[in-house]
């Protein structure tokens, strides 16, 4: 294993605190001001350009390429990539990369808004998988094996399967025979671990398996959901030789800004050397444990320990409750709530402590149910949609007809419903449930888009 103490990006950045800007940004290394905020200078002096000696993103050769070596090296990939758009510029390269316009791609249904639009520019047609879900709260858990061997022989024309785990209540499929099934079946496996940045070769004997150590052939995750980075902060892992590693560059180009912020960039190489560092595995895990939370494994998905789900028929007065403490949850459901621990042991135990004096958690049996239709085609294909002309009706009258609009509840991103797919009552009930509770469902009002040949 290469020298994870360094950090290329932050030693390159210390050396130019104190030089004089002749370039962009427009701050000056943080000497021009910024009225109101007090934090100002010393971030600044780090938001630097492409200058001689800094590197280049889009066309590494210094310190950005050794730092991402060092990022490869500590997961087990052959080639890694910074990404300072987050999890959504990963998913929409890997997927422009693995699939050709006009071809099929097999996708988890519970996968997150980017996908979507990854699909969309990909020009791509998807087949969706449905997930195992939790009974009582309806939580999706992950696609099971024997839905993915009947979707691959239904459909021998796929040239990717696209999977999301953890899920956002974290629970982790084991995902060893997925990645068996897609090397068998000749197709790309994408995996979207935008919660799974910790899951790490030396996590294992605590924490569940990664996509990277399981054999995905590109794996995409949000570094700065579970590691200390700033928020927009990911990575994208190259496993296999499957994908040509320069069109995956190519196409993080076309998804990424041109200029992208050096805070962000020392942000991630920081994080990796934390996550290089980190060793206490199994005091993280039994800080984290309690028994009031949803099950460590449901039906082989096993639970990170990190994230904490709880069921509950009282879901605006537990966030109230725990609002009134200043304490915000990750996600409200209609039925339950999760709520995410740092991966750092001391700050997990005072976190877990104060979560537990909330009195707010109540153990509640769990149990999981497969999907009756395990995988679908929308209604109406990109293309198709693109040419039918749309209308508007009322949100009784939308089961049955084809949306031409996405609802999607945020957080957790993942839609109800989108365009192309037919409405149903089920949804429709989904989207009540959930406003109840509070949760915003974006795109949802008293109307819906629909498209009007396709009734």
């Amino acid at each position: 294993m290469l020298d994870q103490t360094r950090m290329p990006v932050v030693d390159g950045l210390r050396q130019h605190q104190e030089t004089l800007s002749l370039h962009v940004p427009g701050h000056k290394n943080g000497r021009v001001p910024a009225p109101g905020l007090d934090w100002w200078s010393a971030a600044a002096a780090w938001d630097l350009t492409e200058v001689e000696g800094l590197d280049d993103l889009h066309a590494p050769h210094g310190m950005i390429q050794a730092a991402q070596e060092l990022l490869a090296d500590l997961y087990g990939a052959k080639r890694s990539w910074f990404l300072v758009n987050g999890s959504t510029a990963g998913n929409q390269a890997a997927i422009r990369a693995a699939v050709a316009p006009g071809r099929c791609v097999l996708v988890q249904r519970s996968c997150h808004q980017s996908v979507l639009d990854a699909l969309e520019l990909a020009g791509a047609e998807v087949v969706w998988l449905e997930p195992d879900r939790e009974a009582a709260t309806g939580i999706p858990l992950g696609v099971s094996a024997d839905v993915l061997t009947a979707a691959l022989r239904a459909h021998p024309e796929a040239e990717a399967v696209h999977l999301t785990s953890p899920s956002y209540e974290g629970y982790v499929t084991p995902l060893r025979l997925h990645a068996a099934l897609c090397r068998r079946h000749d197709v790309t496996l994408i995996v979207d671990e935008a919660h799974g940045a910790h899951l790490l070769p030396g996590s294992r004997e605590a924490f569940p398996e990664g996509a990277v150590e399981a054999g995905a052939d590109l794996v995409v995750q949000s570094a700065h959901k579970m590691l200390p980075a700033l928020t927009q902060g990911a990575w994208l892992h190259g496993v296999s030789d499957r994908v040509e590693p320069d069109r995956v560059q190519r196409m993080l180009r076309a998804a990424q800004t041109s200029s992208p912020s050096y805070l962000l960039l020392a942000s991630l190489d920081s994080a990796r050397a934390y996550a290089a560092a980190f060793t206490e595995w199994k005091a993280l895990a039994a800080a984290a444990a309690r028994d009031a939370l949803m099950p460590t494994e449901l039906g082989g998905y096993r639970r990170d320990p990190l994230k904490w789900t709880v069921r509950t028929d009282e879901v605006q007065a537990v966030t109230a409750g725990l609002r009134r403490a200043g304490l915000y949850p990750e996600l409200t459901g209609a039925a339950h709530v999760t709520m995410t621990l740092p991966l750092h042991v001391a700050e997990a135990v005072r976190t877990a402590d104060v979560l537990t004096r909330q009195e707010l958690l109540e153990k509640a049996g769990a149990s999981l149910v497969t999907p009756t239709v395990p995988w679908r085609k929308p209604v109406l294909s990109p293309a198709e949609a693109a040419r039918l002309p749309v209308e508007e009706v009322d949100r009784h009258q939308a089961p049955g007809r084809t949306a031409a609009v996405d609802w999607i509840p945020y957080p957790p991103g993942i839609p109800l419903f989108t365009s192309g797919e037919e409405v149903t009552e089920a949804h429709m009930a989904q989207a009540a449930a959930l406003e109840q509770q509070g949760v915003r469902v974006k795109g949802a009002g008293a109307r819906v888009r629909v498209f009007r040949d396709h009734e």
